[in-house]
Parts: structure tokens; sequence; C-alpha cells
């Protein structure tokens, strides 16, 4: 094979073929150590082009998110052990408002919560695999929320308020509150007191 007097090159058939080198296919030398490689040119493609497609799922995104809409649903620690106990007294009635939220929406706790229901389950597998099964997502305390349950809580004791209502219980309402569209509750009378505007379901 010889090169011609332009630096023109015949790429035998079968090479052709078998490499897809097609007519009008823009082809690239690229040098190599021990000479020159003859490849397809590439051509840039964004980083967002190549994920385009890539789950390659179909069908339309709120499939998949979920209605946006849905109501958002605090449980207090009284609702989950009503039911997971089950309570004697309130066992049924808090099945029923925890059955209506979960299908109403999503459910979310934070620590403290999850911290009082450690002790009630023999292993933190049970309770992690309890709590993934209702969908139930914890979420930490943010300082703007651990504040304002602070503030809250002196408020309280300042205006004659009982050593029997602590801390934690105004860091759950502050949270939900802060977090959820409802907070599911038995205790109602004292959240929706020191928490003006959070909506209360019991």
């Amino acid at each position: 094979m010889k090169i011609g007097e332009r630096g023109q090159v015949t790429i035998p058939k079968t090479l052709r073929e078998k490499y897809g080198l097609l007519p009008n296919i823009e082809v690239e030398f690229m040098p190599e150590k021990d000479g020159i490689k003859l490849q397809k040119k590439k051509h840039y493609v964004s980083p967002v082009k190549q994920v385009f497609g890539i789950l390659d799922k179909g069908g339309k995104t709120d499939k998949y998110i979920g209605d946006p809409w849905k109501m958002i649903t605090f449980v207090d620690t009284n609702i989950l052990l009503d039911v997971f106990l089950p309570d004697p007294d309130f066992g049924k009635r808090s099945l029923e408002h925890l059955e209506k939220t979960f299908h109403d929406g999503s459910l979310i706790i934070n620590v403290i919560i999850y911290a009082e229901l450690a002790p009630q389950f023999g292993s933190r597998n049970l309770l992690d695999s309890t709590l993934a099964k209702l969908g139930i997502q914890m979420l930490f305390i943010e300082q703007e929320i651990a504040y304002t349950a602070g503030r809250k809580w002196k408020q309280y004791r300042k205006a004659g308020g009982k050593r029997d209502r602590i801390l934690a219980d105004f860091l759950i309402g502050a949270h939900a509150q802060s977090k959820a569209d409802i907070l599911l509750s038995r205790d109602r009378g004292f959240y929706k007191k020191y928490f003006k505007g959070l909506k209360v379901m019991y």
C-alpha cells in the first residue's frame, strides 16, 4: 500500500466493513508511540446530554416522585407506641388516624421521637425496619428550630408551667410547625396552646 502525492491512502474494504468506516464518516489520525492510529472522530457531548435517558424507564416524572401536594404529617411518639404496643385504650383510634395520614401523604419524625421509641424495641434493626415499612422519614433538628423550642420552653416555665413538660416536647412542636402540615398527637391541647397555627390532629 502506497501513500498518494497528497497523502491519500485507501483503506482495505474488509477493514472498512469491520470497523464501520462508511462513506462520509469523519475520521481522525491520532499519534501513537509506535505510529499513527486512525479512528472515527469523536464529537464532544456535554455531561448533561450524556445522562439524558440514562435510566431508560420512560413515563412521566410525576409517576416517580409522587404528588407534590400530598400532606406531610409529623407523628408524635404516643401515636406510634399506641399502634406498636398496642395500647388497650388508644390503640384502635391511633391506628385509624395513622392509617389515614399514611394514605394522605408522607410521615415524618425527628431524632427525639426515634430515641423515645428505641427502648421499646428489642433491636435497632427491628425499629428501623418498622419505620421503613411505614415509609417514615427521620429528620434532624436544625439550630433555628432548637432555638425556637428553647424560647417557648422558657416562656412556659416563666408562666408557671410544670416540669412534667420537658424540653423535648417543645422541640417536637417547633419541628412539626416548621416541617409538617399536621402534627398527629394525643397532646392536642398543649401543642395548640404553645404553637399557634400548628394544626394538631387526633
